[in-house]
């Protein structure tokens, strides 16, 4: 990807699918992975770090690297014109920055235990360098130190080798970061994990998904800081009706009672065509029909 074109970013899918990226305290719990539990520390990263991430991960895949150490080389002009979408200010590169340092400090581990050793925590970033700042991983736990001011404005990035070889070998779901800078909240969140859901094949030129919404799944889609079910619903009902409006890609995402409980239901479309014409006919036979002449009570009537 040259650098002018910065509207493309990859997310390793188990990462995406994970609750990681609503923001607020960190996390351990069931999620939509499996039956493991997972956690992260020292806290949950944002939305907008998680587009830094698919940005980074892009960056490091093209051109396509020589080994699970090569880094990600960017400017922070490039990344900001990813994330915001034009130059960013002074402020937002201050924003990009704290990213920066946030997945630099990150720990994850999949079938978190109380007890899990420290060895069993996974990072996502091992090494960010830049001309002005050295931060090796060495370093970071000799000191005890956060990431650092991370100076300058040209860097390179280093990927945790468990992340760069999944990707590596294709295990990534791609995001449009122009989408993504149009989302916000909840719809971006919501939006990333639909992107990596597998989607069947369904009636009127559609393809369709849903999630049943219990806790792991208000988790994932950070919608667990809602004290009652029925809000955590109507969050995630809001959330996707601006997707529709925003991703013309989708035609429904709703929030639906079902047979077993509440479920989120999602349908893309498949072929447009087909769709566009099924709609329209479906509009006009569910449109009034009109009224035709009152009868005459005086006209003959056939025998």
């Amino acid at each position: 990807m040259a650098d002018g074109h910065t509207d493309q970013g990859r997310v390793e899918t188990s990462l995406v699918r994970a609750p990681f990226w609503s923001g607020g305290a960190g996390f351990s719990g069931r999620c939509l992975l499996g039956t493991e539990d997972i956690a992260i520390r020292p806290r949950r990263l944002t939305t907008r770090d998680l587009g830094v991430f698919a940005y980074l991960t892009d960056r490091y895949l093209w051109p396509p690297p020589d080994s699970d150490s090569d880094p990600a080389r960017f400017t922070i002009y490039n990344l900001g014109q990813a994330i915001y979408g034009r130059e960013p200010d002074g402020k937002e590169r201050r924003e990009l920055r704290r990213s920066l340092e946030r997945l630099f400090a990150a720990h994850v581990i999949f079938g978190y235990q109380q007890d899990a050793p420290a060895s069993s925590w996974r990072r996502l970033v091992v090494q960010i360098d830049s001309e002005m700042d050295r931060l090796a991983r060495e370093d970071l736990l000799a000191d005890g130190r956060c990431a650092g001011r991370l100076r300058g404005s040209t860097f390179e990035l280093t990927l945790a080798p468990w992340v760069a070889k999944a990707v590596r070998g294709g295990h990534f779901t791609w995001l449009n970061l122009a989408t993504l800078r149009q989302l916000g909240g909840i719809a971006a969140r919501l939006w990333v994990y639909l992107e990596a859901e597998r989607y069947k094949p369904d009636a009127d030129g559609l393809e369709g998904t849903w999630v049943g919404l219990g806790r792991p799944a208000l988790a994932t889609l950070g919608a667990d800081r809602y004290q009652r079910h029925r809000d955590a619903r109507r969050a995630l009902a809001r959330a996707g009706t601006q997707i529709v409006r925003v991703d013309r890609r989708y035609a429904a995402v709703k929030v639906e009672r079902r047979a077993g409980g509440w479920a989120l239901v999602a349908h893309r479309v498949l072929e447009r065509e087909r769709w566009e014409a099924r709609s329209a006919l479906r509009s006009a036979l569910d449109a009034p029909q009109p009224e035709g002449p009152p009868s005459d009570p005086h006209s003959p009537v056939d025998s």
